[in-house]
């Protein structure tokens, strides 16, 4: 099962050290989720290899997944730590929940007239989510003012994820 992007806002552990997730060769059949896994349990590997897929096939140029920093972990109940993807001029923030209730509860929390009330973003905030994993991007323009870039990740973001929970624009 592939499970595509998303943002969340509470998950307790997320334990990848400091190296992204590599997927899977492409000679293998299938990944083996270990059996203490949830079975609605992000697949790291997998996914984070099919959100930057998407990305790319829509023509946005991405760089490669790195680990992002404490100071990121803007989910109350969230990773500690996100991954971090370069898109055009631009990132996009990805937080693995545990499992896909605790992805919904954490979009569901999201005010769209104040996502994020104690930070003082540059941009508007844009938060998706597909499956356990929650995506969070910031746009680089003014809040009335998305740069181009801005609007070809947005445009890809919105047909690919969905909804935008933190976007009252």
């Amino acid at each position: 099962m592939l499970l595509t992007a998303g943002l969340s806002t509470i998950f307790a552990s997320c334990s990848t050290g400091g190296t992204p997730p590599q997927p899977p060769p492409s000679s293998s059949p299938s990944v083996t989720v270990p059996a203490t896994a949830s079975p609605s349990a992000p697949n790291e590997a997998t996914d984070f290899a099919v959100i930057r897929g998407q990305l790319r096939n829509a023509g946005l140029r991405t760089g490669s997944w790195t680990r992002g920093t404490a100071s990121e972990a803007f989910f109350a109940e969230g990773p500690r730590r996100p991954w971090r993807l370069p898109v055009e001029d631009g990132t996009i923030l990805a937080y693995p929940f545990v499992n896909l209730a605790s992805a919904e509860r954490a979009v569901a929390a999201i005010n769209p007239e104040d996502p994020f009330p104690t930070i003082d973003f540059k941009g508007a905030p844009h938060v998706f989510r597909s499956g356990p994993i929650v995506l969070l991007f910031v746009q680089n323009g003014t809040y009335q003012s998305p740069s181009p870039a801005d609007e070809r990740i947005l445009s890809v973001l919105r047909s690919r994820f969905g909804t935008d929970y933190a976007s009252r624009w």
